[in-house]
């Protein structure tokens, strides 16, 4: 008797700590984080992150600098959300010859919410609760409507996406 007694005792007490390692590596491979950040690689068109910016024939990202040089528009690029996040903020860093710059996030409706980049350094912060998602994916268009043949427009190889709750 006492023999089926430890027994049991062991049975189940490697049955709970299974259950209990497997609902620990469960939780730690779910995005609970309040904040998620992505930098920019402007070099890649292509990465996990982010696709864009594009049509490609509009910029070039010459090898011995560190930023992107913009000579046409608009410029679209699409940035990975995992799960959804009520808030982005935008930041980085533009060379310009004084273009106005906008840049815009699509909204389901279609339209989208311009923010303006006032500054060489900017900080930006999107709304994201009528953001427009395709797989995940939040889509920005870069506008400057007065660039002429002759402007000079770089955007900086620093720029960060920080998504909060």
């Amino acid at each position: 008797m006492p023999k089926d007694l430890v027994f049991k005792f062991f049975f189940y007490a490697w049955r709970g700590l299974a259950l209990i390692l497997i609902f620990y590596v469960i939780s730690q491979n779910m995005a609970v984080g309040r904040i998620l950040e992505y930098r920019s690689d402007w070099g890649q068109n292509v990465n996990p992150n982010f696709i864009g910016w594009y049509p490609e024939a509009r910029v070039s990202y010459p090898e011995d600098s560190s930023a992107l040089q913009v000579r046409a528009e608009p410029l679209y690029l699409q940035v990975y959300e995992p799960v959804d996040f009520p808030r982005l903020a935008i930041s980085g860093s533009v060379r310009t010859s004084g273009e106005n710059i906008n840049l815009g996030l699509r909204q389901q409706d279609g339209s989208w919410q311009w923010q303006v980049v006032s500054a060489e350094n900017f900080n930006l912060t999107f709304d994201l609760s009528q953001a427009s998602r395709q797989r995940n994916k939040l889509e920005f268009i870069l506008s400057v409507p007065d660039l002429q043949a002759t402007s000079t427009l770089w955007l900086a190889d620093d720029w960060q996406f920080i998504f909060s709750r």
